[in-house]
């Protein structure tokens, strides 16, 4: 069997030697690599063309014009020959076991639609290591995969698709709607990797940490402070979820409250995180004056409406929000260390 490993590149130079050495330097040679160069205007181009020429059987090279990481995961995609299709983000690195640790347990679990993994995040003077199991498991039954859905919906699961590895066909049979997703630039992959696992027969789980996702914290928060509130909007991803729960199996008032519950705490730390990276006034206010029930599902607006006992300090900052006390709020942000907030 073989793994395709698709990379979108999108202005990347800095890190994209690094990330494709991580692939060369596999200690198992079952894999082939796309690239897929998304318009890139530094030297991305340059430094594609020239792994291409240099490993012309194992690397491939694709030039579009930019479209967004969506359409470019699915252009790597129609394009491999591999028997699982990963996923890699050109500023990350493979751990240089992970074809063989994939390939190993993929064949001695009897090819599974899905497989997860742990990851370690490193960066800006921290290391993180994120594993998703102490031991490594396969669900099978319905009843077993039960357990992989409760962990989308409470938040446990990572909603990456670099954090998972895919049959080719369930990719290739399992495109989102190009019109819905093309446009979305926060969470698409999230929602595309929630939904393959929700069609996935079998799913692995490897207790291996066998990816390093760069992060980038100086970049993430530049986006609160340039990008409108609509940027990090993703109900779409929570619809998703809802709608899947009967399909998942898990549709009760618990799972239900646990997914409204994920949906407002996610809500209130981006209304955090855009009011504390905004350097002027004039800018908090408008990030006050944003709609962010619009963030919400009916059913998270319900529980709240009927006094859901969410975090004390996340439903203060909900009110203000939603009563617009633009004076409080400033206040409160401008000593935000002894108020709480």
């Amino acid at each position: 069997m073989k793994i395709s490993i698709v990379v979108p590149v999108f202005n990347c130079e800095k890190y994209l030697s690094e990330c494709i050495e991580s692939v060369i330097n596999q200690s198992d040679n079952r894999w082939e690599l796309i690239l897929v160069n998304d318009g890139s205007t530094d030297k991305s181009a340059e430094i594609l063309d020239s792994y291409a020429e240099k490993y012309p059987d194992r690397i491939s090279v694709f030039h579009k014009q930019n479209e967004g990481q969506f359409l470019t995961r699915k252009y790597g995609t129609l394009n491999c020959s591999g028997d699982y299709i990963s996923f890699l983000d050109a500023d990350d690195i493979l751990e240089s076991d992970y074809v063989e640790v994939l390939t190993r347990n993929i064949e001695k679990y009897s090819y599974p639609d899905s497989v997860c993994f742990g990851f370690v995040q490193f960066g800006n003077g921290e290391t993180k290591e994120k594993k998703i199991t102490d031991s490594t498991m396969l669900f099978l039954s319905a009843e077993e995969r039960k357990t992989v859905y409760n962990r989308i919906v409470d938040g446990s699961l990572p909603g990456s698709l670099w954090s998972k590895s895919f049959r080719k066909n369930l990719i290739l049979n399992s495109f989102p709607d190009e019109e819905f997703v093309k446009n979305k630039r926060f969470a698409e992959d999230a929602y595309h990797s929630f939904d393959l696992l929700a069609k996935s027969e079998s799913v692995l789980f490897i207790d291996k940490l066998l990816y390093r996702y760069r992060n980038n914290e100086q970049g993430f928060s530049q986006g609160f402070e340039s990008r409108s509130p609509d940027y990090f909007n993703s109900k779409y991803l929570y619809e998703l979820i809802e709608n899947n729960l009967e399909i998942m199996g898990i549709d009760s008032p618990e799972s239900r409250s646990a997914l409204y519950e994920r949906n407002f705490n996610e809500t209130v730390y981006f209304m955090i995180r855009y009011l504390r990276a905004s350097k002027k006034s004039i800018r908090k206010i408008e990030i006050i004056r944003f709609d962010w029930s619009t963030y919400l599902l009916e059913g998270t607006l319900e529980q709240l409406r009927n006094g859901a006992k969410y975090n004390k300090a996340y439903l203060n900052i909900w009110r203000s929000f939603e009563e617009k006390k633009i004076p409080k709020i400033l206040f409160k942000e401008r000593f935000r260390k002894i108020a709480g907030w």
